[in-house]
């Protein structure tokens, strides 16, 4: 995590320097801990600490109980210790738009360190791993940006339509369900129908556009197909794209984007809505 932090995701950048690399960082790195190890956040006021200008400080409690800092070290021998812990969600504290794009920034920079894939630095995989962040899915996140002449013109992960989000409380309806298939079945709209709708809404010609398309697990980290033979995977999305005119829809395999037509993007997901295909 010192390798990832910097000025740019501290919430303290005038403060923030090389040698003390966790310092303002921990709410970010509290919401990139908790992705990896479940748990809930904890928050104290320092009010009455040396460090009172910070206002508050935020570590994880982990499932079993541990209680940890993973940015204790920025405060030295002076670590406020002894105040009173509050319980937080996650959602509270990305309310604060600064706090949110800082922990996006983070979050990418920790999946580049942990897995050392070239994909994570090209601009248009990191806009689909932001925008997957914000799904909220208990079971995947998976992001999609719209292209149009190479430009982004529009995101969307996939996240609950709220008529539908009681099939997947208290638990996702589709852990019972086979991957890729019976893709009707959830409380989700997908990623790329809200990358889809957003270009509309904004007068996108979606038949000159391309998508892409990137999945996230539940930890923070990215879930990458493994070779082009996996194809695309879903039938709804597919279909959807072929009715609106997609170009190409692109999809990240081991460490590039591969391009797939929409005629192949329908056939290989029929063969996983099918169950012909397994990933």
């Amino acid at each position: 995590m010192r390798l990832c932090c910097t000025k740019e995701t501290s919430a303290s950048p005038d403060t923030w320097t090389p040698k003390n690399p966790l310092w303002g960082h921990c709410a970010a790195v509290s919401l990139v801990a908790q992705n990896m190890f479940g748990g809930t956040l904890l928050r104290v006021s320092l009010t009455d600490t040396p460090f009172k200008a910070m206002r508050s400080h935020y570590f994880n409690k982990l499932p079993d109980g541990t209680v940890i800092d993973f940015t204790k070290e920025q405060f030295g021998k002076l670590y406020p210790s002894g105040l009173k812990t509050k319980t937080r969600t996650c959602g509270s504290i990305l309310e604060h738009e600064s706090t949110r794009n800082r922990y996006k920034k983070l979050a990418l920079r920790f999946a580049y360190e942990m897995t050392q894939n070239v994909l994570l630095l090209h601009p248009l995989y990191g806009a689909c791993f932001e925008a997957a962040l914000d799904s909220g899915c208990q079971k995947l996140w998976v992001g999609s940006v719209l292209v149009h002449n190479g430009v982004v013109v529009s995101s969307g992960n996939n996240h609950p339509v709220e008529e539908l989000a009681h099939v997947c409380k208290p638990k996702c309806i589709r852990f019972n369900i086979q991957s890729r298939t019976e893709s009707m079945i959830g409380a989700c709209g997908h990623a790329e129908e809200y990358a889809m709708w957003e270009a509309i809404q904004k007068g996108i010609p979606l038949s000159e556009c391309d998508m892409y398309v990137a999945m996230v697990g539940t930890d923070g980290l990215p879930r990458f197909r493994s070779d082009p033979s996996v194809g695309y995977t879903c039938l709804r999305c597919a279909t959807a794209m072929r009715l609106a005119g997609i170009k190409n829809v692109y999809i990240d395999i081991v460490d590039h984007w591969e391009k797939i037509s929409i005629k192949d993007a329908l056939q290989s997901a029929l063969q996983y809505a099918l169950g012909e295909k397994k990933l």
